[in-house]
């Protein structure tokens, strides 16, 4: 289940005799009710130290003019509530709407870190992977801990009452935010759309069901697109430039190694340390490193691919189509 908690006095201002009546905007009913998992919503009293909930659903969350409002009965005392908490998890009717979706969330800590071990990742990933080849309609979402964090805040300016310049001026830098997590989520479910559908990448990563090399591009795609197209990476020692050499051949892919990849790059195609034969463009993608074709070299390819389609406003079927020469094949040499 997903909770949502709200901690304050103002939460408890309104009341309709029966229920706490908590206001919020179309933007957060639509964000809750996108969620293929119940989502509940908590209101704590500091005072009384007294906690309240409820599921929100079509019964407690009621549209407004000027946005929505959640019922939450002053009967559900969240102390002593597990069970009543257990069954909704339970309810075979929210197990029947994830399966039917069958929507995958990639949660990300407050690091932008994928909130997942290793381990869990590999399985997750398989079973995506196997979803896609049974042809299911796939759902992605990405759920960022500091949205969460950045709603909660904009709620509590809002119920607050008395809204002043100062407030109005943050709530406007906390549009901008959101707006940077819209951008986000939607450039990396793109992402993972064409990883996953796409056969372009799928030949470097699949082999008798091992899936650990799938999970590290899933998660070196994601720490790639959040960190290195916001702020460079640090201790680079060698750019790389990957191409397509017939079609398409304005895009160009930028792979950053820091000195160990890079000495382990220049060692395996021999150039006696030299960066020199690579001026002349003379090697392909496959000359890399597999840990780092997992690692860095897909990721980027990846995150350049989503910014290209984006930018040149190309269809993706247009641009996978049988014209395009494998990533194998793409031209490898110094940026």
């Amino acid at each position: 289940m997903r909770f949502k908690l709200n901690v304050g006095i103002p939460f408890f201002s309104r009341d309709d005799g029966n229920n706490w009546v908590n206001y919020f905007s179309d933007r957060h009913a639509n964000y809750w009710e996108s969620f293929s998992i119940p989502v509940i919503l908590i209101i704590c009293d500091p005072q009384s130290r007294q906690c309240y909930w409820n599921l929100v659903d079509e019964k407690s969350l009621i549209r407004t003019k000027e946005g929505a409002k959640i019922l939450v009965p002053k009967d559900n005392v969240l102390k002593g509530s597990k069970k009543n908490l257990e069954n909704i998890s339970c309810n075979k009717n929210n197990n029947d709407i994830i399966h039917d979706k069958n929507k995958f969330i990639f949660s990300l800590n407050e690091h932008y870190e994928l909130d997942m071990s290793s381990d869990e990742l590999e399985v997750f990933c398989g079973e995506i992977y196997h979803a896609c080849m049974n042809r299911k309609n796939i759902l992605f979402d990405v759920d960022f801990e500091n949205e969460a964090i950045l709603i909660n805040e904009v709620d509590k300016i809002r119920s607050g009452g008395n809204v002043t310049v100062e407030m109005r001026r943050r709530l406007l830098e906390l549009e901008q935010i959101h707006m940077w997590f819209l951008d986000k989520r939607n450039m990396i479910i793109q992402g993972l759309n064409i990883l996953f559908n796409e056969g372009f990448f799928s030949g470097f990563f699949i082999s008798d069901n091992n899936y650990t090399d799938l999970a590290k591009v899933v998660n070196g795609f994601i720490h790639h697109y959040i960190y290195e197209r916001v702020s460079s990476r640090k201790n680079i020692c060698l750019t790389l430039d990957v191409f397509p050499n017939k079609k398409y051949t304005d895009l160009v892919v930028k792979i950053d190694l820091d000195k160990e990849e890079a000495e382990s790059f220049l060692l395996k195609i021999d150039t006696k340390g030299s960066i020199e034969p690579l001026r002349y463009r003379g090697y392909n993608f496959l000359d890399l490193n597999h840990e780092i074709i997992i690692e860095r070299g897909i990721p980027a390819a990846l995150t350049y691919i989503v910014y290209y389609l984006r930018n040149k406003k190309i269809d993706k079927n247009d641009f996978f189509c049988k014209d395009l020469e494998p990533l194998s094949e793409w031209g490898l040499g110094l940026a």
